[in-house]
């Protein structure tokens, strides 16, 4: 993450397209996050919290969060992204639940896929969620 801060985002790209080789991963990472943002309350004394299957959150902080920086010059975008899509993978209510942020994340899809600043893999991904938001008008 530091060396896509400053302006060396393959690392960092890497890392994404390896990390997750697994469900198990995929938790750890959602979990994190919405430990990160506040969408777990609780406080956690370690990392144990990660790996737990049993989602004790609903991820409309994460949501918002994550689509606020869905922005071609964030040094995150890739990361950002890649959470993004995992977290709809795993809780496709909220795209009805918060219209207001499905609403711009809807505007951002396009613009970033083709801004020439993603990954492929996070091309692919938005392209998922695009799928996906097509499937809510139909």
């Amino acid at each position: 993450m530091s060396r896509a801060y400053r302006g060396d985002p393959q690392p960092l790209r890497d890392f994404i397209a390896r990390a997750h080789p697994s469900e198990d991963c995929e938790i750890a990472a959602l979990n994190y996050t919405a430990y990160w943002v506040g969408d777990l309350r609780d406080r956690e004394g370690d990392d144990a919290f990660m790996v737990r299957s049993d989602r004790r959150w609903h991820g409309t902080r994460m949501y918002v969060h994550l689509v606020e920086r869905l922005h071609a010059d964030h040094p995150l975008v890739d990361l950002n992204i890649h959470n993004l899509w995992l977290l709809l993978r795993s809780q496709r209510g909220l795209l009805v639940d918060d219209p207001d942020t499905t609403r711009m994340l809807a505007e951002h899809l396009e613009p970033l896929a083709d801004s020439g600043r993603v990954s492929d893999l996070s091309r692919e991904e938005l392209g998922s969620i695009g799928e996906a938001l097509a499937g809510l008008r139909s």
